[in-house]
């Protein structure tokens, strides 16, 4: 099998993490969607040799962030969401949902208010939440995937939650 195949079949195995980390970096499934192509596009550009690659989800994760910040860089703009509507509810509920248990579950007028609040942070405050938060990686997991200190990670992590709780109590919803 080649290098290409291989990647095609990394690529393939690992779709929905790509996706969600792609859709929680961005904020919406057509800006997650371009995120990815860029990626990909990349990715079989340089060659990736797929057999040095020895925990595949922690390297897309780090990748995914990476074009991101690169994206953000050349933009200079923020991340906005248009319109909630646009977003496909379905896909926003199962993120949630993935990480909510049956007695936390909360109705989905909350989760879209969630989304619209995670939506009012910052790139960076949102992307830190998100990765430690909800998708449960350590500081250290953090610093090795975006190189950022892991000093720099606290603060940003502080921030975040600071900011989603006032934005949280403005929104009344605690």
């Amino acid at each position: 099998m080649n290098n290409a195949e291989k990647l095609d079949e990394l690529i393939n195995t690992h779709k929905t993490h790509i996706f969600k980390n792609a859709l929680r970096l961005t904020g919406s499934k057509e800006s997650a969607e371009d995120l990815i192509q860029d990626l990909i596009v990349d990715l079989y550009a340089r060659s990736v040799n797929v057999d040095e690659i020895h925990f595949p989800k922690a390297w897309l994760s780090k990748v995914i962030y990476r074009r991101f910040s690169e994206n953000k860089k050349r933009e200079k703009n923020t991340i906005t969401v248009e319109n909630i509507d646009e977003l496909s509810s379905d896909s926003h509920h199962a993120l949630l949902a993935s990480r909510v248990t049956n007695d936390e579950a909360a109705d989905i007028c909350t989760q879209n208010e969630l989304i619209v609040a995670m939506n009012k942070l910052n790139p960076e405050q949102r992307s830190v939440l998100l990765l430690h938060d909800v998708e449960g990686y350590s500081l250290v997991e953090l610093h090795e995937h975006t190189s950022i200190p892991i000093g720099t990670l606290k603060s940003r992590l502080h921030r975040a939650r600071n900011a989603m709780q006032k934005i949280l109590l403005q929104m009344e919803l605690i």
